[in-house]
């Protein structure tokens, strides 16, 4: 990580007209924030700057980090007035990771599984957080490399109260796209939506689910490359995702999902297409994705995109009172 002199330069005139300056104040000395560590920033006694992060685990001997291995010029960024430093698992993958988050700058110094590679630098990230409900934000971040945004997978951090909560890792997020808070799963908790493309007739996004039990987003593999989600039926725990085509979506294929605690599966997929080219009538097929009846054809029938059924050929269209009709 490399950045440029005269960004510390800028960085440090910005900072002086805020009357904030490059030096923060002292943040609380060794708050406990987590059950594993106790963690505090530490002051070089002769030139009065911060110099290392002491993190201690319970019984066990103090780890020191040098500040060092930050680049100077970030360290004006990321060590804001406000600066906070965690020392705790914030990706879940059981690993502790030591963080150093600025709330009003939205920049993160980010050392992950940290006692692995206790030498390795940290990646520095900046943030665009959105305030979704009074105490929780969803961010959006990018890892800056010469002070320029870099070509890494972005990060999503969750704040609550003003304090860094977790770190979510997802691959296929797409950085240029808002992040949504909806219950999806059907336990009256918000579900994480990562968008994994830009919106463009169809809108893709991976679910992470709240687990209430560990308090954070967790991935699930039977929630991902979803488009266009919408939950249907609250009693039956019905999750429908559809795949445009066509002017008003008329054209469409859509998946009907089945959600409990341990994920979704597919229950049956919908298509509906041209009845005849060139028609306006359209034709709608549901087909079973229930083991043992994989592919069975449950309704057929003739629809107006706008309006209702005009004829059922087959099957029992009843059933699927929700998919058959309707354009976005």
């Amino acid at each position: 990580m490399r950045l440029r002199a005269s960004s510390c330069l800028m960085c440090a005139l910005v900072l002086g007209l805020m009357a904030i300056g490059c030096r923060p104040a002292s943040p609380p000395a060794g708050p406990a924030l987590s059950s594993e560590s106790s963690v505090r920033l530490v002051k070089d006694k002769d030139f009065d700057k911060w110099s290392e992060i002491d993190v201690s685990p319970v019984g066990r001997a103090t780890h020191h980090v040098p500040l060092a291995s930050v680049e100077a010029d970030c360290l004006p960024l990321v060590l804001a007035h406000d600066a906070q430093v965690v020392a705790k698992d914030l990706d879940g993958d059981g690993v502790d990771d030591l963080a150093l988050w600025s709330p009003a700058d939205r920049y993160l110094a980010f050392w992950k599984a940290w006692q692995r590679t206790p030498s390795a630098p940290p990646v520095v990230f900046a943030f665009r957080c959105s305030v979704v409900e009074s105490s929780l934000e969803l961010c959006r971040g990018y890892q800056v490399v010469d002070d320029e945004e870099a070509g890494s997978s972005p990060l999503v951090a969750i704040v609550r109260h003003d304090r860094l909560d977790q770190i979510v890792e997802d691959p296929d997020f797409s950085y240029g796209s808002e992040l949504e808070l909806v219950d999806v799963t059907f336990d009256g908790r918000p579900d994480l939506l990562v968008p994994i493309a830009p919106c463009s007739g169809n809108c893709w996004v991976n679910v992470w689910p709240y687990n209430p039990r560990s308090a954070r987003f967790v991935a699930s593999p039977s929630l991902t490359h979803l488009s266009n989600i919408e939950p249907i039926d609250a009693r039956r725990r019905l999750l429908e995702s559809r795949e445009c085509g066509g002017e008003g979506c008329a054209l469409f294929t859509a998946r009907l999902l089945e959600v409990d605690e341990r994920g979704a599966r597919v229950i049956a997929e919908a298509i509906q297409d041209d009845a005849t080219p060139g028609s306006v009538t359209k034709r709608l097929r549901v087909t079973s994705r229930v083991p043992g009846r994989e592919g069975a054809l449950t309704c057929e029938a003739l629809v107006d995109p706008g309006g209702p059924v005009l004829q059922v050929q087959s099957g029992d269209c009843a059933r699927w009172p929700l998919l058959h009709g309707r354009t976005r």
